[in-house]
């Protein structure tokens, strides 16, 4: 009996049955996507694949084939021949998507193989799911997968087509631990990374998958940490030249803040001093003017004369919606005067391209503004404009990516698509760890962003919108939700209206103390004639 089962199972191998693994079932939310993996045999790397929709097999009709791209981008196709995976996106998804799909392989001399699944929308959680399906990992490091679950039955974490792990235990070389120490979450730990570890993986709850894709990277060393020219696909993250020149700017205005200070000891100098108060208002207009100086437009001033660079240059070009030729010009000098210690000393550049497309419409991904400011604990929103299809998703530069909502350094992402050609990120409960570039991603196109997040202001921020429209007022009347006022800026503009209403003051002073000077004289000379004309007529 035992060997009419082997010989059994042999035939069902060598005809190719079982020669495409998926998931069973997934649950995904109403307005996402989601991105499912079909493993097949070695044997068919060359033949075309495709999905197929319907409850059954003969009665199922074509959605996207590799060799036939869908042209509405609801259905993305692709194959990786090096992992024998081929993957199926679904986007935008809606109630009517809930049903099996079948994952096939065409046959030219046969029929074709298939292996089938079933997709349930939901509209409100899914009842297993993940914040995002693509990992990055460091070989030798570790990483964390928390999957959420509603639904009853044993966990596992399992590899596609490979073996499982329901507590602890290892995959392919891999440490992997599962705990649930909070209710509707369990983690999955993978420690001892190695570059066999990436691949494709599906957290396991009951009779529900949910694909999760891990890519393991070598870790980078320090000379490519600190001369890696970041772009839009770096594995480390990119160091903020921002930050330190708002820093150096937030210290001069704390210094000239020091320096309004002294017109609250300038009204108890005694009117007999005003060769002091002369001296004073003197060395206040100095600084005054030093802090004009300091704080202006001027490259040279703010960033020196030899560090406008490249990415300078092209961080303080200001970004409408559409790219023109004129300002995005970058020309050789501005690239030959990046300092050489740009360059790695031993061995080849790092490097890394990106291709810039220059449209003449509307491009096809664009945002209202690259530089957007926040404040701690506050929220703010982002909008991403499109016209292109594909999965859309917010992710951190060298970090994670949200697809619909979770987490990126503590703060809180939601993605939302309430409007065509439009989709808004929000970020809520903002932390100074935000700080940096993002981008939005619409397909295969991204756009960087950078966010500053700042201390919240006390007094300055209802100042600003309480005072009526004036042309000529110190402060601006009115605030942008995507264009929020600069912290810097505005200690900056407070302490320059401070100075004019001291030097204001200060002149109202001194002319006052001339009058009383002038009235003692008068004074003194009147009481004089009268002494001088007592005596005569003495």
């Amino acid at each position: 009996m035992a060997v009419h089962l082997s010989f059994l199972l042999i035939l069902t191998g060598l005809t190719g049955i079982h020669s495409i693994t998926t998931v069973s079932k997934v649950s995904v939310r109403v307005g996402g996507s989601i991105t499912v993996p079909c493993l097949y045999d070695s044997k068919h790397i060359n033949n075309v694949k495709y999905l197929c929709k319907g409850p059954r097999w003969n009665v199922c009709s074509y959605e996207v084939k590799t060799n036939k791209p869908s042209s509405s981008g609801k259905f993305l196709i692709s194959d990786d021949k090096k992992q024998r995976v081929f993957t199926v996106t679904i986007n935008d998804l809606t109630d009517k998507d809930t049903e099996y799909y079948w994952c096939a392989v065409e046959i030219k001399d046969g029929a074709d193989l298939k292996e089938y699944f079933h997709l349930s929308v939901t509209a409100g959680a899914p009842s297993l799911y993940v914040a995002q399906q693509e990992i990055t990992g460091f070989k030798g490091d570790s990483i964390n997968i928390k999957c959420h679950c509603q639904n009853s039955g044993e966990r596992k974490w399992c590899r596609l087509g490979g073996s499982c792990v329901t507590r602890s235990g290892s995959i392919d070389g891999t440490r992997v631990d599962v705990s649930a120490r909070n209710t509707g979450v369990f983690t999955v730990t993978l420690s001892g990374l190695r570059t066999e570890s990436s691949g494709w993986y599906r957290c396991v709850k009951g009779n529900l998958q949910m694909p999760v894709h891990i890519t393991v990277t070598e870790k980078p060393t320090t000379i490519a940490a600190t001369s890696q020219i970041t772009t839009l696909a770096p594995t480390s993250k990119p160091v903020n030249h921002t930050s330190s020149t708002a820093e150096q700017r937030l210290s001069t205005v704390e210094v000239e803040q020091q320096s309004v200070s002294v017109n609250l000891m300038v009204f108890i100098i005694p009117l007999s001093s005003l060769i002091f108060i002369v001296t004073v208002a003197s060395f206040i207009c100095l600084m005054f003017k030093r802090h004009k100086q300091t704080t202006g437009d001027s490259p040279a001033t703010i960033m020196g004369e030899e560090e406008v660079t490249y990415s300078t240059v092209k961080q303080r070009r200001k970004t409408s919606g559409q790219l023109h030729r004129a300002e995005e010009e970058v020309t050789y000098s501005d690239v030959k005067q990046r300092k050489p210690t740009d360059k790695i000393n031993e061995g080849p550049d790092v490097k890394e391209y990106f291709h810039l497309s220059v449209t003449a419409g509307a491009p096809s991904l664009y945002v209202a503004q690259q530089e957007i400011t926040g404040f701690k604990g506050d929220s703010i929103n982002i909008k991403c404009h499109y016209q292109n299809s594909g999965e859309r998703k917010w992710c951190r530069l060298g970090g994670s990516c949200v697809t619909r909502s979770g987490s990126i350094d503590g703060a809180r992402v939601e993605i939302s698509a309430l409007s065509p050609g439009v989709f808004t990120v929000t970020m809520s409960g903002l932390r100074t760890e935000s700080s940096g570039w993002y981008w939005c991603v619409k397909g295969d196109l991204q756009m960087p962003v950078h966010i500053t997040v700042t201390e919240k202001p006390t007094t300055t921020t209802s100042l600003r919108t309480t005072l009526k429209p004036n042309p000529e007022s110190l402060y601006p009347t009115q605030v942008s939700e995507e264009q929020p006022v600069s912290t810097v800026d505005g200690e900056q503009q407070r302490v320059s209206g401070n100075l004019k209403i001291f030097i204001i003051r200060l002149s109202l002073l001194i002319i006052f103390a001339m009058v009383n000077l002038f009235i003692w004289f008068m004074y003194k000379r009147q009481e004089q004639t009268i002494v001088e004309s007592s005596a005569t007529t003495t």
